[in-house]
């Protein structure tokens, strides 16, 4: 299991989210997943925490939430925060690979 069990899910789409969010929750209960539709809106969601993993749910084409992620990195040396992007709800082999991540031991 990661360390931190808050994971930050950025969504343009909420029903998409709201259904991964089940999904995660379904196979590990005791994380803690926050839905934001903008990445703004991710600074007030742990308060001073950091979530312990990133998934980026996002259908639009717009290239701002690479950018914030980008900057974040960087601004606040964030590199060891794992990061899954996604333009679409993950397949099979995506859900095991972030179940995977959700399984190891940080």
């Amino acid at each position: 299991m990661i360390q931190d069990r808050h994971i930050l899910l950025i969504s343009d789409d909420h029903e998409k989210a709201t259904d991964l969010c089940r999904v995660l929750k379904q196979y590990h209960p005791e994380v803690d997943v926050k839905i934001v539709e903008k990445f703004q809106q991710s600074d007030i969601t742990f308060g001073k925490r950091l979530p312990g993993l990133i998934i980026l749910l996002v259908k639009a084409t717009s290239n701002s939430h690479m950018t914030w992620l980008k900057g974040i990195r960087v601004a606040k040396k964030l590199n060891e925060i794992p990061v899954f992007v996604y333009n679409e709800f993950p397949g099979k082999n995506e859900m095991q690979e972030l179940l995977k991540v959700l399984q190891r031991e940080g």
